[in-house]
């Protein structure tokens, strides 16, 4: 049971940013801020396949994180505790927080404020009018 609320919990943030991202340009969040994503040209929606590498370090992390879940309850190591348990949780927080490091650096030293998965993906955030 935990290892498949790991995989459904960890994967729906990153499915519903993608899946929004794809057909709206925008989650939730960002229509009340009025914000939209927009590919490079600012003209279209991101395709599914830019959604998909906005989110990449987000997606590559939850799957870290998920596999080293069910690793740690089929081998019987699992704590319910939330503590980070071995040299992988603890290499899996590091590469999080340098992801988040990287992100926060490059949307700070650029004009046009993209982040490095808006480089990544080939898209811009702009005003919704």
């Amino acid at each position: 049971m935990i290892a498949i609320w790991a995989a459904v919990s960890y994967s729906s943030y990153w499915l519903y940013s993608v899946l929004l991202h794809a057909r709206f340009g925008r989650t939730v969040g960002k229509k009340l801020l009025r914000v939209k994503v927009l590919d490079i040209g600012g003209v279209v929606v991101p395709s599914l396949r830019q959604a998909f590498l906005r989110d990449i370090g987000l997606v590559v992390l939850n799957t870290a994180t998920v596999a080293y879940v069910i690793y740690l309850v089929f081998t019987v190591v699992y704590t319910s505790d939330g503590e980070v348990a071995g040299l992988p949780g603890e290499l899996i927080m590091w590469a999080a927080m340098g992801w988040l490091a990287l992100e926060l650096l490059t949307m700070l030293t650029n004009g046009k404020r993209r982040a490095l998965h808006d480089y990544i993906a080939g898209t811009v955030v702009v005003r919704d009018a």
